[in-house]
């Protein structure tokens, strides 16, 4: 059996939080979209665990579709259930499986159709869906009769920045801690590059390198510069300061990296009108500024066609041509 977990409108960085807080309790993961993940069930307690954390819905079958689907129905959330498959789960739910492109409208067809349950829908052929839900039907029915026996793969971990600062010998005093999480901050500056980190944690370790206790955050807008990252390590290894607690080395780890997005810059102005040209020529050239005035478009004596006029600023054109 495997496990199926659904986290429903969560940030990216909270998502990757999930992912890590699985992968320490088994290292058998797929995740075929964001806010859905497939695991084994190598530490069920530390998945149980996880699940009341994060408040997932969450559900054990063997096959992945059932599992699915069992998860889609829970009501419970933050907890595990195991079932065998899938029969008696409503149609109401393939409207919560984005991949299929169906609508509450098309399950509250079914159940007018008599097909209220999953196991009266897999009684369906192939054909029969296609002429309800046409180039939809190719991946319900993929859905329904599911036949793949892919193993899990083992997750690889998204990239991430690590940096360790040892101690000669217990320390707890906080000026010493805190210089060295400075040190440490700038050299994770410089790994992370044009990135930007959505979460932070520092952690203290013993004299065997081992993490003992740690603080994290996660961040609510991506940080990418020395001085914001500086100010998020500074306010964790203050939480982490105690009288009573030694320190022989700090880790700080950068996770949840993502590229800056690109913002498009206008290559060209605005076009101004000829009124805001002038006037933003008038304050240096007012007073060479000229325009032409027709007096009379049919006449043949120059004199009398036109003349070289000085151009008046907006509001006195309009005084003038109230008066």
């Amino acid at each position: 059996m495997l496990l199926c977990l659904l986290l429903d409108r969560a940030s990216d960085a909270v998502f990757d939080t999930l992912l890590d807080a699985v992968h320490a309790c088994t290292p058998l993961i797929s995740v075929p979209v964001r806010g859905r993940i497939y695991c084994g069930r190598d530490d069920m307690r530390g998945l149980h665990e996880v699940v009341r954390t994060f408040g997932c819905r969450a559900a054990m079958a063997p096959r992945r579709s059932d599992a699915l689907l069992r998860a889609c129905a829970s009501v419970a959330p933050g907890r595990i259930d195991a079932f065998e498959h899938a029969d008696d789960v409503s149609t109401a739910v393939l409207s919560m499986i984005p991949e299929l492109g169906l609508t509450a409208d098309d399950a509250e067809r079914l159940r007018l159709f008599g097909l209220d349950s999953i196991g009266r829908l897999r009684t369906l052929q192939e054909r029969h869906l296609q002429l309800q839900f046409g180039a939809r039907a190719a991946a319900l029915y993929r859905l329904l009769h599911e036949t793949e026996t892919t193993p899990l793969p083992m997750y690889v971990p998204a990239p991430q920045v690590i940096v360790t600062e040892h101690f000669d010998d217990d320390v707890r005093e906080p000026g010493m801690i805190l210089d060295t999480a400075q040190r440490c901050t700038a050299r994770a500056a410089l790994q992370l590059g044009t990135r930007q980190t959505w979460r932070i944690e520092v952690g203290v370790l013993d004299a065997a390198e081992r993490i003992v206790q740690t603080r994290a955050r996660i961040l609510r807008q991506g940080a990418t510069l020395l001085r914001t990252l500086w100010v998020h390590v500074q306010a964790l290894c203050r939480e982490l300061l105690h009288a009573d607690r030694y320190w022989r080395g700090i880790r700080l780890r950068l996770a949840s990296l993502r590229q800056a997005e690109g913002q498009q810059m206008d290559l060209f102005g605005t076009e101004i009108t000829r009124t805001e040209l002038l006037e933003q020529m008038r304050p240096r050239y007012g007073s060479v500024l000229k325009q032409i005035e027709i007096l009379d478009p049919w006449t043949l004596i120059p004199e009398r066609h036109a003349r070289i006029v000085p151009i008046r600023p907006a509001g006195a054109e309009q005084d003038g041509d109230q008066a």
